[in-house]
């Protein structure tokens, strides 16, 4: 699979996650509606509804903790839950990783040609490890 397919792959995860975690804390959120009015360029009174999401107290208190800490500093219980999100990861490369060796193994059954494919897994494998920072 070429690195512009793996890359994809885990943008479509990037986005799930993020999706995920907005619907969580928009769960959490309170929402008001806020009528506001305002002179328009002509002078004229206009009125607008908007709707804002509110974070309760917990959730401001919790998360703006979190986002000031390494993840170093984390309890267990929240290096669990990122460890969580990192093991969808994991699994993501994994699965295009026997994707690819069982391309490879079928192609060796076929035409004999295993080491020279291996060979380009080897430098697939490098060019991600590369692109991700060497996890």
């Amino acid at each position: 699979m070429p690195v512009y397919h793996v890359r994809e792959e885990l943008a479509e995860l990037c986005h799930s996650q993020w999706s995920g975690w907005m619907k969580y804390l928009f769960s959490k959120c309170s929402e008001i509606e806020i009528m506001h009015h305002f002179l328009d360029d002509e002078n004229k009174l206009r009125t607008r509804e908007e709707s804002y999401m509110i974070i309760p107290e917990w959730g401001q208190k919790r998360w703006k903790r979190q986002t000031e800490l390494s993840y170093k500093e984390l309890s267990e219980e929240e290096k669990n839950s990122d460890r969580f999100e990192a093991d969808k990861f994991l699994q993501c490369i994994r699965q295009i990783l026997n994707d690819r060796l069982a391309t490879i193994e079928n192609k060796r059954e076929k035409d004999k040609t295993f080491f020279k494919e291996f060979k380009n897994v080897v430098i697939e494998l490098e060019n991600l490890i590369k692109i991700f920072g060497g996890i």
